[in-house]
């Protein structure tokens, strides 16, 4: 699967966008951030300038930059409209202008198909951008001329556009709505002539000799229907022609009139993103495919695999033979970022320092040991990490009996004081047994009989209890008190003790079905003062559960999300805080203070969107995210919000928590773990 069909298909699960324009317009308070890790990533393009400056673009719009050859990277920027609320720009295409190397373009696309994308040019070296042009056009080609570099050409999904003036201004070349000339992959200019162009599509390559005026298909020699992801002119000899398509390589030398398929790489790796030729020795070719990287050293004729075979290698740059480190290869790949060879490929290591953009599926930290963390990171062969000591060093949390990593890909993790649990989303519950390392399985039964045995099956025997039938339930919320733990899930609340591991259904005269959380009140006797939030009612039981009444709720909240229950608190130099409860809604987030009946939505810098559960609630200080994007921290129980993220950390985030010295620490789904330390 190609990253570009692979990022389409994880469009719902990577799609990030700024929740409100008010909320964009607010400033970050005070602060720095740091990323801890872990190193590498995704990288989906990268570039090579002049002076041998590396540039790496991500599927989020980052762009890292490296002066040293790939020994250390830096965070430059973000490209991709992040001022008017649109964090899912893929950088496709990074390109470094060859007469002025501060001058940077991007082909972006977006990751939701309505927003298009476009051409974005940078004049500081990656550090801020603005759009160029093509404005709502998903741009995944760009190439610039070597005879007349202030020609540049861009292909999009509709077609090919070209700009005469180094991207001030553009203009379609190709026919409007054309059938064929269209879904573009890949462009390529003759070094000589700028008016010679080759387009690769989804459906085979074009060429126009004219500038654009007029187009014919290029396909003789190649399978039909072939993707063309990638297309190269001979430096030395322009009708010599490179073109990587979903059926293989293919070589023409006679500028596309004909094509031959060239024989080494196999059928498996077929799918090559891009090919890059060596600037000391046009002989030299890398191929980077979704089967590793293939070099040749003799025009195509032989082929040998330089890389792992599990590497999915979406860039390819080499440095240029007159800048501090010739012969160096770079490739960018889909899991273990950024790998250098200083053979022109014969050997390999990783170079991601300074670079971490991990994906973290999921993150949770224990408020009774600070610096023990549990994340799940987007990792090959990884499932579960856990840390002790605030992320210097990691561990797997697992055994040879615990899930699979597929298995946690999709659960939510629980910090109780009692330790670990985990929900998977398919059903059922886990708890993190530390003496025995292991993930052992809670039970839940609800204590009913069996369905009756046939009429063949033998009577059970005289005095023999009916067993009772285990059910999979899906856990949404998680409370622990003392040794008992409360489960919220669809089938209503349970609750067991936790050294039994066995839950069964709390008796309730009422309907407690599509529970979504539940909250307990721990200064009343025997923590007797419960709240429990369904998909449509919010309930009260003053007496540990025996009875329940329907409270009022806040007037058109939307869809209720999650609930919390907050004790009192005195933040400093204000008045006593009273305890209440806090509502999430689609709407925003909603706050009544026990024994109240009207309920306030938050606002002062607080978005009325949808909000993530509280990731911490310490006292004073509240910590939320938005369910699109958005961190954002209160210091006065709720009265007033400040937002921490800026435009080049914001994102999905699914964890966070105070690290103990006034910051926090967040995990986010295109940033990895991140620190934030408060201004002094």
């Amino acid at each position: 699967m190609t990253a570009r069909r692979k990022l389409a298909c994880l469009a719902a699960l990577l799609l990030v966008a700024l929740s409100s324009r008010s909320a964009a317009a607010q400033a970050p308070l005070g602060g720095t951030w740091e990323r801890l890790g872990p190193e590498g990533g995704e990288v989906i393009s990268l570039a090579a300038g002049r002076d041998g400056t590396l540039y790496l673009g991500t599927p989020d719009g980052h762009v890292f930059a490296s002066t040293d050859g790939a020994r250390h990277w830096e965070l430059r920027g973000r490209v991709g409209a992040p001022s008017e609320g649109r964090l899912d720009g893929v950088v496709q295409r990074l390109l470094v202008d060859s007469h002025a190397p501060q001058r940077l373009f991007a082909a972006i696309w977006f990751q939701d198909p309505a927003a298009g994308g476009g051409v974005y040019r940078s004049e500081d070296a990656g550090r801020s951008w603005s759009l160029a042009g093509l404005r709502g056009e998903a741009a995944r080609a760009l190439e610039q001329s070597l005879s007349q570099p202030e020609i540049l050409v861009a292909g999009s999904r509709s077609g090919v556009f070209r700009s005469s003036d180094a991207g001030q201004t553009w203009e379609r070349i190709s026919p409007v709505g054309d059938a064929e000339l269209r879904n573009l992959d890949s462009l390529a200019i003759d070094p000589r002539d700028p008016q010679v162009l080759y387009a690769g599509t989804y459906h085979l390559p074009w060429k126009t000799t004219d500038g654009g005026k007029t187009w014919a298909p290029v396909a003789a020699g190649m399978i039909d229907d072939s993707d063309i992801m990638s297309l190269r002119v001979d430096v030395t000899n322009p009708a010599r022609l490179y073109a990587s398509a979903c059926s293989g390589i293919y070589r023409s030398e006679n500028a596309g009139l004909q094509w031959t398929k060239l024989q080494g790489v196999p059928y498996a790796a077929r799918r090559t993103q891009s090919i890059v030729q060596d600037p000391a020795d046009p002989r030299v070719l890398y191929a980077g495919t979704t089967e590793g990287l293939w070099v040749t050293r003799d025009a195509g004729e032989s082929w040998a695999r330089a890389t792992p075979r599990d590497w999915a290698i979406n860039g390819v740059a080499v440095l240029p033979y007159d800048s501090a480190y010739p012969a160096r290869v770079v490739v960018g790949t889909e899991t273990q970022g950024v790998q250098a060879s200083d053979e022109t490929g014969v050997h390999f290591a990783a170079a991601n320092a300074g670079f971490s953009h991990r994906v973290v599926a999921a993150f949770a930290t224990n408020a009774a040991q600070p610096g023990r963390w549990l994340a799940r990171f987007v990792l090959p062969g990884a499932a579960l990490l856990e840390t002790r000591d605030a992320g210097q060093t990691w561990q797997p949390l697992a055994d040879s009996a615990a899930p699979t990593a597929s298995q946690f890909f999709s659960v939510q993790f629980f910090a109780t004081p009692e330790g670990w649990f985990a929900a998977p989303v398919e059903g059922g519950l886990l708890r993190y047994d530390d003496t025995a390392q292991a993930w052992r399985p809670l039970r839940f039964l609800p204590g009913v009989p069996a369905p009756p045995r046939s009429r063949k099956a033998a009577p059970p025997k005289r005095g023999a209890r009916p067993v009772p039938r285990e059910e999979k339930i899906v856990v949404r919320g998680l409370q622990v008190e003392n040794s008992r733990l409360f489960a919220v899930a669809t089938q209503g609340l349970w609750s067991g003790d936790i050294a039994a591991a066995v839950l069964r259904p709390l008796p309730s005269g009422a309907s407690l079905q599509d529970a979504l959380d539940f909250a307990f009140d721990p200064a009343t006797p025997a923590q007797s003062a419960w709240w429990l939030l369904t998909g449509a009612s919010l309930r009260h039981s003053s007496d540990a559960g025996k009875s329940w009444q329907t409270e009022a709720l806040p007037a058109d909240p939307g869809v209720f999300r999650w609930m919390r229950f907050l004790p009192a608190s005195v933040p400093a130099g204000e008045q006593a805080h009273p305890s209440g409860l806090l509502l999430g809604t689609t709407y925003g987030v909603f706050w009544r203070p026990i024994g109240a009946l009207e309920w306030r939505r938050l606002g002062a810098g607080l978005p009325a969107t949808e909000m993530l559960p509280p990731f911490a609630l310490e006292s004073a200080s509240w910590l939320l995210a938005g369910k699109a994007a958005g961190l954002y921290l209160s210091r006065d129980a709720g009265a007033t919000w400040t937002r921490l993220d800026g435009p080049q950390e914001t994102g999905l985030f699914v964890g966070a928590a105070a690290d103990g010295q006034s910051g926090v620490i967040a995990g986010s789904r295109s940033e990895g773990l991140l620190r934030w330390k408060p201004e002094k």
